[in-house]
């Protein structure tokens, strides 16, 4: 097998396919296991490229699945300006809050927008600031936490 990105990402797409895998080191003790040499950074971009997300089966337990069939070239392009650009995420209710660099809200408002997640009824963005509204606080909650598996190191506010 050539071990090619397009290869790795065939075989990531294998391997959450055919089993339940739930995070990030996961994946990379599974490729390793098939002999591919990766870093956890490297597998988070595979994730994002791959539009793969978290989703539940049982309302509990999470594991990774490709729900978007795959983004495309620019859809790729603002989930990349969004994970770099993000600087915190907090939730108010039913609105989740993104603090981004500034002038950087409205391409990450776009990258939200062009994920259709579910939980997302609309987006308003600021100059560096976005508010996200949900139909309730759970679904906010949800949210938000699938947003955090698109985003590089980052602070996460709570209360």
């Amino acid at each position: 097998m050539k071990y090619s990105k397009k290869n790795r990402q065939k075989t990531i797409l294998s391997i959450i396919v055919n089993q339940k895998v739930s995070t990030q080191e996961e994946i990379v003790d599974l490729l390793r296991e098939r002999k591919w040499q990766v870093t956890q950074a490297t597998v988070s971009r595979d994730i994002r490229e791959l539009g793969l997300s978290k989703v539940t089966d049982d309302g509990v337990s999470h594991r990774y699945a490709q729900t978007s069939g795959g983004r495309s070239n620019t859809e790729n392009k603002l989930v990349t300006v969004f994970s770099k650009a993000v600087l915190s995420f907090d939730c108010a209710s039913n609105l989740v809050i993104v603090k981004t660099l500034p002038g950087l809200a409205p391409a990450c408002a776009s990258a939200i927008d062009s994920m259709n997640y579910p939980e997302v009824l609309g987006t308003i963005a600021g100059d560096d600031t976005i508010f996200i509204a949900s139909r309730s606080a759970i679904l906010a909650n949800h949210l938000m936490e699938r947003m955090k598996t698109l985003t590089d190191d980052f602070p996460i506010t709570e209360d």
